[in-house]
């Protein structure tokens, strides 16, 4: 499933953000797909980030984090959740803010000698209350619930799942999105969880990236239609009065594009 910046299944922001307008698109695409699990995710730069606390002010002005450092498995609240591997819990807390974790489980691992870390996330409340740090739990052993929306971080229900090579000294937290500017940092840390799952359908995308579309437009524009920045911004998406590139950067178009594109006002007269 595609949920990028650049998806034209997402739609707009006004319908993301819904959980509940969100899990009936998640319903209409699972009954296509009927005895598979909707999954994926990882490194994917997603527009789902828009509370403050997935910003900063950088040294390039106001940035966000965007970049999806884990696998998502889209399943109905409810649904049990068991561990890979046998391991210590090592935090177990409920994060209660609007687009947070709601109930976080981190695992500590070691197989034959190497340690590592697996995150479950959007966890229900009652989950966390039944997992102490401390407690080891066997492979295949049961860790909790999904949460529902009211519960998981303002969510339609999922399993956000991850993998940290180490423990960044955080206990009652780990980043699951990073800033783009940083992914090869965030890359070495969580690799990606289909190392464990081997499975082709979760491989990351291939996208079209600046240079294509700089070759394409040589190809087939004329020299009337430069450019004219010395980077150019890969616009996918419109956001109100801004248009955002493909990590989900936003702009403010001071040309007037905006209007022409039409998506200033979402819902049309």
């Amino acid at each position: 499933m595609d949920l990028s910046v650049s998806s034209k299944w997402m739609g707009h922001e006004l319908e993301f953000d819904d959980p509940e307008w969100f899990q009936y698109k998640i319903n209409t695409l699972q009954k296509k797909q009927a005895g598979k699990i909707i999954a994926g995710g990882y490194l994917e730069p997603r527009p789902f980030y828009t509370t403050a606390a997935y910003e900063k002010i950088g040294n390039q002005g106001k940035e966000r984090r965007t970049v999806h450092l884990g696998t998502d498995f889209w399943l109905p609240r409810l649904t049990p959740v068991h561990v890979m591997f046998e391991g210590e819990v090592v935090t177990s807390v409920y994060d209660g803010l609007d687009k947070g974790y709601g109930g976080l489980i981190i695992i500590k691992h070691t197989i034959d000698k190497v340690s590592f870390f697996t995150l479950y996330g959007h966890l229900s409340k009652e989950s966390i209350s039944n997992r102490t740090p401390g407690e080891t739990i066997k492979k295949g052993g049961f860790l909790g619930v999904l949460g529902n929306y009211q519960e998981n971080g303002h969510w339609t229900p999922h399993l956000h799942s991850s993998v940290n090579a180490i423990n960044t000294g955080i206990i009652n937290d780990f980043p699951g999105v990073a800033f783009h500017n940083q992914i090869e940092v965030w890359k070495s840390i969580c690799p990606d969880p289909n190392l464990f799952f081997g499975l082709e359908s979760l491989k990351n995308k291939a996208f079209e990236g600046k240079s294509e579309i700089l070759q394409d437009r040589k190809d087939h524009l004329g020299k009337s239609l430069s450019l004219q920045y010395k980077d150019p911004i890969h616009v996918v998406r419109g956001a109100g009065a801004y248009l955002m590139d493909f990590y989900g950067r936003k702009y403010l178009d001071t040309v007037n594009n905006v209007a022409h594109v039409g998506h200033e006002k979402f819902q049309g007269s």
